[in-house]
């Protein structure tokens, strides 16, 4: 009895059960050329991403350090804490680091990203 409901989960798994989808030959030489054109196209504007997020994090770490510290200073200044509190400088020299990593970052990604979007489009289009 058990192995008569064993072997009916067996073959209703094994019906439900799909083929991995193959990936389609090349039909002509043409076609390999064009899928290496859109590989290399694809590739072009991943690195031109990555190279504008660097980008991005290279500059806006420096604006935003002197930005947050001009905030804590200012801060420091109206509170009147004199030289004591010359540590919170910098703290708000790391703050302004970390905001210019991840600001930057994002506005490099966001300023390049529609290079990607293209080269995905092509693709799509081609498939």
């Amino acid at each position: 009895m058990v192995a008569a409901a064993v072997e009916v989960e067996q073959a209703q798994a094994e019906a439900t059960m799909r083929p991995v989808a193959e990936v389609p030959a090349p039909r002509a030489p043409g076609d390999v050329d064009a899928a290496a054109d859109l590989q290399a196209h694809a590739r072009a504007a991943e690195r031109s991403l990555g190279r504008s997020a660097v980008r991005g994090v290279l500059i806006g770490m420096p604006v935003c350090a002197v930005i947050w510290t001009g905030i804590v200073g200012l801060a420091l200044a109206v509170a009147g804490g004199g030289w004591g509190v010359l540590p919170a400088l910098g703290m708000g020299a790391v703050v302004g680091l970390f905001a210019g990593a991840f600001f930057g970052g994002w506005a490099g990604v966001t300023a390049k990203a529609h290079e990607l979007d293209e080269a995905e489009r092509r693709i799509v289009r081609r498939a």
